[in-house]
């Protein structure tokens, strides 16, 4: 697709959506409920950030939260500051099991570099699905967005990073023509 589907028929530009018309297919939920936490991520985009201090003392209140059997399974930190650095190897001192500490970043090569260097065993990744970001905010078209991520996947993978893409404006993505494999692939 070398256009974008911005979905004007549910996204008017001039007024608010009528209703969203997407198919919901019924969850399957499993049986075994976990939390990972964004605090270190989405926290401190709502607040001014956190100091080191305080993210070793939120990291150890999430541990007790967890309890022994891992409730509260992962934290996500941003990795790109020398104080972001700083709180992953305080954090990591404590020796908790739970939560695990990963990292987040965007789908580029040396934010990958930086969760190896921080010795990091699992990330999530920043996957922009929509088309408003695949085109308008990045400049690609589906098929450069789709061959990015994979890359940035597989180099997770190669490295022995464990990837989990989180897609952003999911909202507004073409979900069964961009998001879920087709049966054919």
């Amino acid at each position: 697709m070398e256009e974008p589907n911005l979905m004007r028929n549910i996204f008017p530009i001039r007024k608010w959506p009528d209703r969203l018309r997407l198919q919901i297919r019924r969850a399957r939920p499993p049986e075994e409920m976990l939390l990972t936490d964004t605090t270190f991520r989405d926290g401190q985009q709502a607040r001014p950030p956190y100091s080191v201090r305080q993210m070793v003392d939120i990291f150890d209140l999430l541990h007790r939260l967890s309890g022994p059997k891992g409730i509260v399974r992962q934290t996500e930190f941003f990795l790109y500051s020398a104080k972001d650095k700083e709180a992953v190897a305080q954090c990591r001192e404590r020796g908790y099991t739970f939560p695990e500490i990963t990292g987040w970043i965007r789908a580029v090569a040396s934010d990958l570099a930086l969760v190896k260097e921080m010795g990091l065993s699992e990330t999530g990744i920043l996957t922009s699905v929509s088309d408003y970001h695949i085109f308008l905010k990045l400049n690609w078209n589906r098929q450069k967005a789709m061959d990015e991520y994979l890359g940035i996947v597989k180099a997770a993978l190669d490295m022995g990073i464990k990837p989990r893409c989180h897609m952003e404006d999911v909202t507004r993505a073409d979900i069964y023509g961009f998001c879920c494999p087709s049966p054919s692939s």
